[in-house]
């Protein structure tokens, strides 16, 4: 009594020293609703619960009253130990545009009353804390460039954190310790590490798996593991795989369904709490039998903790906090925000978040939103790639949303842009005992009777809204509606599961066809946001790497195109109650400084939308821009100077970013954009591709050349052949290669001249380059180290910034400096992929011993292939050929794949020989698009990385029916002059490509520079193949630290790099 008589005394001091902050109403959290991600208590009494903005709750009475305890984060807080009940640590994640997941950890020595962030902006972020005794303990969360291994370990009582040894993996959610140092870690894709002194040693399963391990719990005679899809795993004997799984009596269907989030129990008695909601999993004998237990509660709960075999606690969704004081006869709700959502938002995938939507209903119009997102990422090529629920949930939670669902069963990579509905889900099938169809019917069914919402709202792209995976995922949602209100559609739902019939009153999509009688504008000023919902949507679309919007009005219609069309904003308030509405909030009238900055906002989008004129003064522009966000809050104006620049970005006009972000970090160096702009301007200034792309003005307001097309036009002296057309000619300028005796056709070919170049620059493509201008933006790239490095640790430590520098540093000639820097990063880096990296550069350095990366030689020819693609010239013959490796497991023997290179003064020369099994005969490509989704389901990609510095480089993508992307560090506006030709062949096709040297390179190709390089190719349903590992996908966030090295080689150079000190080769 008198420690409890002692913590209120104490609680109610530190209340009236609690600072108040004046912040927006949109940025004041909803903390009733906020899911909750863990529960523990200290004894039947005293206990604590963490979840989303930051929140933890604290009871001294047994859960009967819950009060929040101060954080001073709004971070999404995943696990928290107490030692005692007065020492406790909390941890969690938030994410940053600049520094992407970054890691929060609280810690407490008087139970709660006054809560201290340690170790800020120093480590990824986190999911899971736990301590074996007073001494030792671990953090468990995201596997980073910096940080590989994910987890880090104390020794010392939480005074010192170590980083903990192993490779680089994706995402853990949870560990079990077994001893000191030794345990398990889990996580996403079913990955399984054994822990033995805090290094962890990864099992990795033979076929990634789309599920994750979620939770576990040691009983001290065994450790039990949880995880999506019905997953429970026993290891009795402590050691790595001793794992069983254990059999929990449901069918296979209604396994397929249900997600374990969290296990718990003491002694034999063993409890799982996950989705749906409604029912816990109890077992009396150490999982060897279960029975299951109804709720009465239909949110997804994330959590369960006994403290003895009568009295436990369940949380989860919606704020929800259960309890049983019975031993789970029943439970009652101590706790609840919400019960069910007014609104559920679906998207196919995350290109289709809209940030905006959630804002509107969740923020503006207080509805309790749910969010679905119907697809997973599965990247059969990368063990490593980190979990997308986590950070899509931390974001839309900020948008507005109350609850986010990530359905695992649906991989986005084995979808296609030109699918039909049906190779959609026969796709699928694998993953789904060969029932996709009713495996999509079922979960959405299930999903609405859980969330059970009114209305029922599509969000798309428009080019989503063309795609077979749009086109399946409406009919299926107008389907399950219908079966969701069937009892008997189902019907283990209703009855095992203990779920409801419910159907939602109306189901609405985005309208892009101008129809519509419901708009929604998206740039008026809004009293609840204190901003226009484009500009509240803008940093999270960026920091969740979605393409910004640029449509100003979002117009919806009924999904049934034979309903009438009408008005749903009212249907977004009408019937809201205490069940599905959040609480109303006084919005003050907006001040005519917000309205102005609302205004300005607006024109600056619609400028930054617009082409620059190339002959304009930039200091023009940005002293509008300065004169439209005077007199507005450091944080605002910068954040708005931030997303022109951005979109300046997305819309190829880098020029004028650079100048925008220049502006940001000299007039606003402490707001949190400054950290991102100053990041862009490291990465821009120091990038060789960047550069070159700036001498040749190929910006989108610039030049705009064409793909070299059969019989139009080539780059002299290269041989382009017409293969279509009907004339008898003989090559001009050059003989028809005499290997070619058998070919029936006459073609066709015409000598070009180089491109002429409309900007200011004059003179060979070769020559544009401003030497005294390139010097000055490496120097300033390399001056922003220290700025970025007062933003953090882990700013500091993004290992792309380091090869960034160096890069900047060998074109600047400061070699040694170079060399000493990469000295000191190989010995303190972490094992993988960047510190072999850095052995590389050390290596070229001194091009002695095995090269520690792939390498491939490409030789400089004499003779110029003809660009036929029929790849049976001279030149072709002796080049040396990389074979491309299957890295997912699944790709057929059949489809082999090689690529070779050769050069000469102009010109770098690419060929690809594709077989496949599956070849269908090809009858006329002549309709190529260019920067348009790939129409085959066969492609192939190469990357080129000038300066190695992994973060940006040339990318160009090719398909079987001769279709092509090719994009600078991402923009699709650029656009080079290059010249290629694909050929059909009986057993698969043919590419071959000579790209202008000038186009990409202000220096020419010299016997032994070196370039990173990557190919890979990319089969639909059959997997992906690539050169070197790990590899970025075209269409994905990943980093490019796999690349191999290419070396330019002279004919009578050697070429066996990995022996030996190459002859011939000098230092680049």
């Amino acid at each position: 009594m008198l420690k409890l008589f002692i913590k209120v005394i104490l609680l109610l001091v530190a209340l009236s020293f609690t600072p108040h902050f004046a912040l927006a109403q949109s940025q004041l959290p909803f903390f009733d609703d906020a899911a909750i991600r863990a529960i523990q208590f200290v004894d039947a009494k005293e206990g604590w619960a963490v979840g989303d903005e930051g929140a933890i709750w604290h009871t001294i009475n047994s859960g009967k009253d819950w009060e929040r305890q101060p954080t001073g984060t709004r971070a999404s807080l995943k696990s928290l130990h107490f030692l005692s009940p007065y020492f406790g640590w909390a941890v969690g994640t938030e994410y940053h545009p600049t520094l992407d997941s970054v890691g929060v950890i609280l810690f407490t020595k008087d139970g709660g009353i006054k809560w201290t962030k340690v170790l800020h902006n120093s480590l990824p972020g986190l999911n899971f804390v736990k301590f074996s005794d007073a001494q030792h303990g671990i953090l468990a969360g995201s596997s980073t460039d910096a940080y590989p291994a994910g987890f880090f370990f104390t020794i010392d009582g939480g005074k010192s954190w170590k980083k903990g040894d192993g490779p680089k993996n994706g995402t853990w959610y949870t560990a079990a310790l077994t001893g000191n140092g030794s345990g398990f870690l889990a996580g996403n894709h079913n990955s399984l590490a054994n822990l033995a002194n805090f290094k962890a040693l990864i099992t990795e399963n033979s076929e990634i798996s789309n599920r994750s391990f979620k939770s576990s719990h040691n009983n001290l005679k065994t450790i039990f593991l949880v995880g999506q899809g019905s997953q429970i795993l026993a290891n009795d004997k402590l050691v790595s795989n001793s794992w069983t799984s254990l059999n929990t009596g449901l069918s296979t269907e209604l396994a397929s369904c249900i997600d374990f989030n969290s296990i718990h129990g003491t002694g034999d008695h063993l409890w799982v709490a996950g989705k749906p909601g409604t029912v816990l999993f109890h077992s009396k004998d150490a999982g060897k039998t279960w029975e299951i237990i109804k709720t009465n509660n239909n949110a997804t709960l994330n959590a369960v903790f006994f403290i003895d075999k009568m009295n436990g606690w369940t949380a989860g969704e919606f704020g929800t906090i259960l309890a049983t004081k019975d031993g789970g006869k029943t439970w009652e709700i101590q706790k609840r925000g919400a019960s069910q959502a007014k609104t559920l938002v679906i998207q196919t995938g995350l290109k289709d978040v809209s940030p905006e939507i959630s804002a509107f209903l969740g923020l503006d119009k207080k509805n309790i939103v749910s969010n679905l997102n119907i697809t997973s990422i599965l990247n059969p090529n990368n063990h490593a790639y980190p979990s997308q629920e986590d950070s899509l949930a931390f974001h839309l939670r900020k948008a507005g949303t109350a609850t986010i669902e990530n359905y695992w069963q649906f991989p986005l990579v084995l979808i296609e842009a030109n699918d039909t509905p049906q190779k959609v889900l026969e796709n699928w099938d694998r993953y789904n005992n060969n029932k996709a169809g009713d495996q999509l019917l079922r979960m959405l069914s299930l999903t609405i009777r859980s969330t059970k919402p009114d209305l029922i709202v599509l969000c798309s792209q428009e080019q989503t809204q063309k795609e077979a995976l749009y086109q399946v995922l409406k009919h299926a949602v107008i389907q399950a509606n219908e079966m969701a209100n069937t009892a008997t559609s189902f019907e283990e739902q209703t009855t095992t599961l203990a779920l409801s019939p419910w159907k939602a009153k109306q189901i609405i999509h985005q309208e892009f066809q101008g129809k519509s009688l419901c708009n929604l504008n998206l740039s008026e000023p809004l009293a609840s946001l204190e901003s226009s919902l484009m500009d509240y949507a803008d940093p999270l679309r960026f920091s969740l790497k979605i393409e910004p919007n640029t449509n100003t009005m979002c117009s919806f219609s009924p999904v049934n195109p034979k309903e009438t069309p009408r008005n749903y904003l009212q249907d977004f308030e009408e019937g809201l109650t205490g069940i599905n509405k959040r609480s109303e909030r006084t919005n003050a009238e907006l001040s005519k400084e917000k309205l102005a900055a609302i205004r300005s906002s607006t024109l600056l989008r619609k400028i930054s939308q617009s082409p620059l004129d190339p002959n304009s003064d930039p200091s023009i522009l940005l002293s509008k821009m300065q004169a439209m966000v005077a007199g507005l809050e450091d944080e605002q104006a910068a954040r708005l100077l931030s997303n022109i620049g951005i979109l300046f970005f997305k819309n190829g006009q880098w020029s004028a970013s650079r100048e925008i972000f220049k502006l940001i970090i000299t007039n606003y160096p402490a707001s949190q954009s400054a950290a991102d702009a100053t990041k862009w301007l490291i990465f821009h200034d120091s990038s060789t591709e960047t550069r070159r792309r700036h001498e040749l003005g190929q910006f989108i307001s610039l030049l705009k050349h064409e793909i070299g097309k059969p019989g139009t036009e080539t780059l002299k002296p290269a041989i382009f052949v017409d293969k279509f057309a009907p004339l008898n000619l003989t090559p001009s300028n050059q003989p028809v290669n005499g290997n070619r005796p058998n070919d029936s056709k006459k073609v066709t070919v015409k000598t070009p001249e180089i491109p002429v170049m409309t900007t200011t620059h004059s003179g060979e493509v070769q020559t544009l380059n401003n030497p005294a201008e390139a010097k000055a933006w490496f120097e300033y790239s390399l001056s922003l180290e220290n700025t970025l490095a007062a933003f953090g640790p882990l700013a500091a430590k993004d290992p792309r910034l380091f090869f960034s520098s160096q890069a900047a540093k060998r074109n600047l000639g400061k070699i040694e400096e170079a060399k000493t820097s990469l000295e000191e990063f190989v010995s303190s880096a972490p094992p993988g992929t960047w510190k072999q990296n850095a052995l590389a550069e050390l290596w070229i350095m001194e091009r002695r011993g095995t090269p520690p990366k792939d390498v491939l030689t490409c030789k400089l020819t004499d003779s110029k292939p003809i660009l036929d693609g029929k790849l049976n010239d001279e030149c072709w013959k002796t080049a040396k050929a990389v074979k491309l490796i299957d890295w997912s497991g699944i790709s057929a023997k059949e489809n082999y794949t090689e690529f070779k290179t050769l050069y000469d003064a102009e010109f770098l020369y690419i060929s690809a020989i594709c077989t496949s099994k599956n070849t269908t005969p090809i009858k006329n490509k002549a309709s190529i698009t260019r920067d348009l989704p790939l129409k085959s389901k066969d492609q192939i990609y190469f990357q080129i990385d000038l300066d190695r510095d992994y973060t940006t480089c040339y990318q160009f993508q090719i398909d079987s029916l001769g279709n092509v992307i090719d994009d600078c560090w991402g923009d699709l506006s650029w656009n080079p002059k290059w010249f290629f030709a694909t050929e059909n062949t009986e057993t698969g096709w043919t590419f071959e490509a000579a790209i202008p040297m000038g186009m990409i390179s202000s220096s020419s190709a010299t016997s032994g520079k070196s370039w990173a390089m990557n190919f890979g190719r990319m089969i639909q349903n059959q997997g992906v193949q690539t050169w070197s590992s790990p590899a970025k996908m075209p269409d994905s966030n990943d980093t490019l630290e796999g690349m191999g090295l290419m070396f330019f080689l002279n004919q009578d150079a050697n070429s066996n790099l990995g022996t030996g000190k190459a002859k011939g080769i000098p230092t680049p």
